[in-house]
């Protein structure tokens, strides 16, 4: 799918427009070599992606045909990993178009490219597993894809593969070869497709093609990379007919060897050296899957950030049905909240606990409420109104002192206030008395009592978390 910058001329101007007195156009959703898709609103407020064939493209009587026959194809399968066609009809200026079902998701080559362009063994093979469950199904109807990428696998929110773009796939028994060379745009994918196709050898392509087209979605998914690496399609069509897939272990040494063993068979030159069939290859992968840790494909991930700019993928040659990426809901940021409070809460419980453990530490040493210290006595009772700051301290860092200790100095303030620096920090709460003091002493301790401590890092349990 081309990015939307390049999007088909005229198609801004059909939005707000209605298709046959019943689809209503409301937005862009993709735009692909031959047509365009477009979010519809039908006259019921049912909604569906709508791909309306190009003009120019409509000119040509055979891209016209195998539009239509893309619709009727699909539906002949009849498997939930098919994209349904609910309707199709043609534009009141003679554009046909089809409506199908609109997904919620993501292609398999956007999902990669969001998981740093490719994904764990577990994941692909979970996802290879039902697609060849389609496949299984659609060569059963004797049905060939003949394009199958990342591109056009596109999975749901609920975690269902769903096989888009059916628009050059073909019935076996038909014969309808006469066309191939004029529609280019519907020739395939040369990084994906097998020998025999790119040699436009068409009675060879088959169902065993598409496994090969299977086996290049797992290389590409696994590894990141393209089975045909060139600068143009021109070469990596080339080298699809010369050139024999490398081994995946090559590319990437770190995948699992019978997964790569499983990818090379698929893709193996020969197609007598291919897997037989989908239903052939489907145990192998099942087999593989019971021995790798269990996938994360039940649902799709949330959309990626929107400042990362959109992949635009030079290799994509045929239309892409599209659907909406479900964006992210905003986090909660109450349990943060919460967690805060609880911080402050802690801070001036522990506060509290080691004023009342102090000043019941003191009431219980009588010697040392009984000898208030002369620097403080003389403050309490000098005739002179001197400021209290401007007496020689008796700590090494005094602590600058409330007005009611001048004004109030009772024995158990002076005691207070005469404890060396080191007591009052070891001091714990002892006893129930701790937690319910009386009256006067919580008054007395509030006046005259340093400030609270600061707890310790490690008493707070949000410390390392937040």
């Amino acid at each position: 799918m081309q990015p939307m910058a390049n999007q088909a001329p005229g198609a801004d101007a059909r939005l707000g427009t209605t298709l046959s007195g019943k689809w209503r156009l409301d937005k862009i959703l993709g735009v692909g070599g031959v047509a365009t898709v477009f979010l519809a609103t039908h006259r019921n407020q049912s909604r569906a992606a709508l791909k309306l064939l190009h003009p120019e493209q409509a000119q040509n009587p055979t891209v016209r045909e195998r539009f239509v026959h893309e619709g009727y194809t699909a539906n002949s399968i009849e498997h939930p990993g098919v994209v349904r066609v609910i309707d199709d009809d043609t534009s009141e200026d003679g554009l046909p178009y089809l409506v199908m079902e609109l997904l919620e998701g993501e292609t398999l080559e956007d999902r990669a490219y969001r998981h740093g362009d490719s994904l764990p063994a577990g994941d692909v093979l979970a996802l290879m597993d039902q697609l060849l469950d389609v496949l299984i199904v659609a060569h059963e109807k004797r049905v060939v894809h003949r394009d199958l990428k990342p591109d056009n696998l596109f999975l749901t929110r609920e975690g269902r593969l769903k096989v888009l773009d059916f628009g050059i796939a073909r019935l076996t028994q038909a014969v309808p070869h006469r066309d191939v060379t004029a529609v280019g745009t519907l020739l395939g994918t040369p990084s994906f497709m097998p020998p025999e196709q790119a040699r436009s050898r068409w009675e060879e392509v088959d169902a065993q093609s598409d496994l090969y087209g299977v086996g290049a979605t797992m290389f590409t998914l696994l590894s990141g990379k393209l089975v045909r690496e060139a600068e143009t399609l021109t070469e990596q069509l080339a080298l699809a007919i010369h050139e024999p897939a490398p081994k995946l272990s090559t590319v990437d040494k770190t995948i699992d060897a019978s997964v790569c063993a499983l990818v090379d068979k698929a893709l193996a030159y020969e197609k007598k050296n291919r897997f037989v069939d989908a239903r052939a290859m489907q145990r192998e992968v099942r087999r593989l899957r019971e021995r790798l840790p269990v996938p994360l494909t039940s649902s799709v991930s949330p959309a990626p950030d929107s400042r990362r700019p959109p992949r635009v993928s030079h290799d994509m040659p045929t239309l892409l049905e599209s659907g909406r990426v479900p964006v992210a809901p905003a986090r909660d940021s109450k349990p943060i909240t919460i967690a805060i409070e609880r911080r402050v809460a802690t801070a001036v419980l522990l506060g509290l606990f080691v004023a009342l453990g102090l000043l019941l530490w003191l009431l219980r040493s009588p010697g040392r409420s009984a000898a208030p210290a002369a620097g403080s006595a003389s403050v309490v009772a000098a005739p002179e109104p001197a400021p209290p700051r401007k007496e020689a301290p008796v700590e090494p860092a005094p602590l600058p002192e409330p007005a009611a200790v001048v004004s109030a100095p009772e024995p158990v303030s002076t005691a207070l206030r005469a404890a060396p620096p080191a007591t009052r920090a070891n001091a714990v709460p002892v006893g129930p008395a701790a937690a319910r003091p009386p009256a006067s002493a919580a008054a007395t301790a509030t006046a005259v009592a340093p400030p609270p401590l600061a707890p310790a890092k490690s008493a707070d349990p949000f410390s390392s978390r937040y």
